[in-house]
């Protein structure tokens, strides 16, 4: 039915954003636009049928958080998850509301807050 989805969400600071899912997750930069009506913004992903869309504006982002909102990943392999989790290892990990993520994976913050969750392997 549908051919790509993106995750679209505004940011404080797309340098921070982009060192965080480019450096530490493996993202890729796909794409850029900058004074787009307003808007900066910036395309990761991996090349396959999702993205996340980082945008920056004049605007501050106002955004309540909730504990079940999460950007869940799924590794490929176990060697995967162990490199990320080698990665991560002195970074602050949180507690999901949802108790299924903790057996399942590491939670973390990126720098605007967003719970991600990296898991072992696919559901």
């Amino acid at each position: 039915m549908f051919q790509q989805m993106r995750i679209a969400k505004h940011t404080k600071s797309i340098s921070n954003i982009k060192d965080f899912y480019c450096k530490q997750l493996g993202f890729k930069v796909l794409g850029s636009f900058q004074d787009h009506d307003g808007y900066d913004g910036i395309f990761l992903g991996n090349q396959s049928e999702y993205d996340l869309e980082f945008t920056t504006s004049d605007e501050e982002p106002n955004r309540v958080l909730d504990p079940d909102d999460l950007l869940v990943f799924y590794c490929e392999s176990e060697e995967e998850y162990l490199k990320l989790e080698e990665t991560f290892i002195h970074h602050p990990k949180v507690e999901t509301r949802n108790p299924y993520w903790h057996d399942k994976g590491i939670a973390l913050l990126d720098p605007d807050g967003n719970v991600v969750v990296i898991c072992k392997s696919n559901w």
